[in-house]
């Protein structure tokens, strides 16, 4: 028998339209949405902010769907996000770094790294013109407590630090309420009640695991396992290049002001760099060729990695973990996760909830924000059930076919990491359906298209057969690249394939 407290626990009952579960700044964002269309929103929380995590990349589609929000659904304070000239300015508590575009540096085992006479060992995509119209990192710790502190004058309330008991699902049919949540928060005891839920857990899979959703991982090609922390004292890559006495003056942007990639065979390793001094830094290693060690620590493997590389352990020689802990490394399995089904009637995954695939194309955040785009779309016809469950399937369908296509551009990268400029080759594929859909928004016509260009059958057939003959040829010559450009020429109006631009792209906006 329980020992008396003297005292009744607490009991606490909430009745929502839209049940968020996460509080990350998807399904803060997603919240305010909808919240703007006239429904009661409440989030739930498992852990609380600040707090780490990662998605820190924000490229220009992600820029111009946020802007695109804040504009329709109200959300002014948002506007200096979309660009690192008003960030600075007018949001400067909040860290971020500068990104000026996508760098890439190919690194042989127990060799310092030297800038070849051609180029032909770099890649440089710019996806801005300048600092003031640049790209940021998101240091997530302030950008997600940011968006969480804007909620209340929402009228969205967020209920932090639950721990979820039940979740009882009914048939719409026979109740006005389909989700029943019941969980603790500290000593109080909550039911929360809710028409519709909207998972935006991310790598946690809340509703995947509470409804059984069948993975469809085995539909996936790309496959790698992580290793990642934040650091202090990491030197920035020009400084290490310079020492080396590397030529960089041709470089059309700060090659660190950037998503940067060192790239090997079997993997990567990205580094983004806030203006704080803290550096995000990870390996993404392909575990059929890299398998992780059993008799190694993840701190032994993580040094292990570094000393591979000469350059980057010069790069990361003064370097110390502080977060998500203070000295603590991260290792993962396999990154990838697929849940094909990402909405019913009555609830719906975020798109990175739905699926996961790898950081090479930094499309994770511009993914989270295309889905909220069209959810809010279809709740703007919730009134006419057929039309919204309309909706709700061509999301689902969309979503699946997004991630799909997703994976297939970055496992086209993978497949070539040893030979470098073939590498180049494959990621020319993502460079042109992500300035071509840039151009369409800005045009308006993209509302058929999907997340760069997913749903474009057209342009995924010239895709395919691009990545395919990429893949038949034994080297990058110049006549496969050539051939590659006529393929993509219709989407190509950025001047990628230029075999004369020696692997250094300016930034061409449309």
């Amino acid at each position: 028998m329980p020992l008396p407290t003297g005292r009744d626990p607490i009991m606490s009952e909430h009745t929502c339209d839209v049940l968020v579960v996460g509080s990350g700044f998807g399904g803060s964002l997603m919240a305010m949405v909808l919240a703007k269309l006239g429904f009661r929103s409440l989030v739930v929380e498992r852990g609380n902010h600040p707090r780490f995590a990662l998605g820190e990349s924000s490229t220009p589609l992600a820029n111009l769907v946020l802007e695109q929000l804040a504009t329709t659904y109200d959300i002014p304070e948002l506007l200096p996000c979309c660009q690192y000239g008003t960030w600075k300015r007018d949001r400067p508590e909040l860290a971020c770094g500068l990104k000026r575009g996508f760098s890439y540096f190919e690194h042989q085992a127990h060799q310092p790294f030297r800038v070849l006479s051609d180029r032909s060992n770099q890649l440089l995509v710019a996806a801005s013109n300048s600092e003031e119209d640049a790209d940021t990192h998101w240091l997530r710790s302030d950008f997600d407590q940011y968006l969480v502190s804007l909620l209340p004058s929402r009228g969205v309330q967020l209920l932090d630090r639950v721990n979820v008991d039940s979740l009882e699902h009914i048939a719409p049919q026979y109740s006005g309420t389909c989700w029943t949540l019941r969980g603790t928060r500290c000593d109080e005891h909550l039911t929360l009640h809710a028409r519709f839920i909207i998972d935006a857990s991310g790598s946690d899979g809340f509703l995947a695991r509470h409804l059984a959703l069948p993975s469809s991982l085995g539909d996936l090609k790309t496959y790698s396992r992580g290793l990642f922390s934040h650091f202090h004292g990491v030197h920035s890559w020009q400084s290490i290049l310079a020492a080396g006495g590397n030529d960089t003056s041709d470089h059309t942007f700060p090659c660190n002001a950037a998503a940067l990639h060192h790239v090997f065979k079997g993997g990567w390793m990205y580094l983004l760099e806030f203006e704080n001094g803290v550096t995000s830094a990870g390996f993404s290693l392909d575990p059929r060729l890299h398998p992780q060690p059993s008799s190694m620590s993840l701190e032994e493997e993580w040094r292990q990695w570094l000393n591979r590389f000469p350059s980057i352990a010069e790069q990361f020689a003064d370097a110390e973990p502080i977060a998500p802990a203070p000295g603590k490394i991260v290792r993962t399995g396999r990154l990838q996760r697929f849940v094909s089904q990402a909405a019913d009637t009555d609830w719906a995954l975020l798109p990175t909830t739905a699926g996961i695939i790898d950081a090479l194309h930094s499309s994770g955040n511009a993914h989270t924000l295309y889905g909220i785009e069209r959810l809010g779309r279809a709740f703007s016809q919730y009134g006419n059930t057929l039309r919204f469950h309309a909706a709700l399937h061509e999301y689902a369908e969309t979503t699946a076919c997004e991630i799909k296509f997703i994976d297939e551009l970055v496992a086209g990268c993978y497949k070539h990491f040893e030979r470098f400029p073939k590498m180049v080759l494959a990621s020319m594929c993502y460079f042109v359906a992500a300035h071509s859909l840039e151009g369409l928004r800005r045009s308006g016509l993209a509302a058929d298209t999907g997340f760069l260009r997913a749903t474009d059958r057209a342009f995924r057939k010239r895709i395919r057969k691009a990545r395919f003959l990429i893949d038949q040829q034994e080297n990058a010559s110049r006549d496969v690249t050539a051939a590659v450009a006529t393929l993509l020429a219709p989407d190509n109006s950025a001047g990628f394939l230029n075999a004369d631009r020696r692997n250094n792209y300016p930034y061409r906006a449309e």
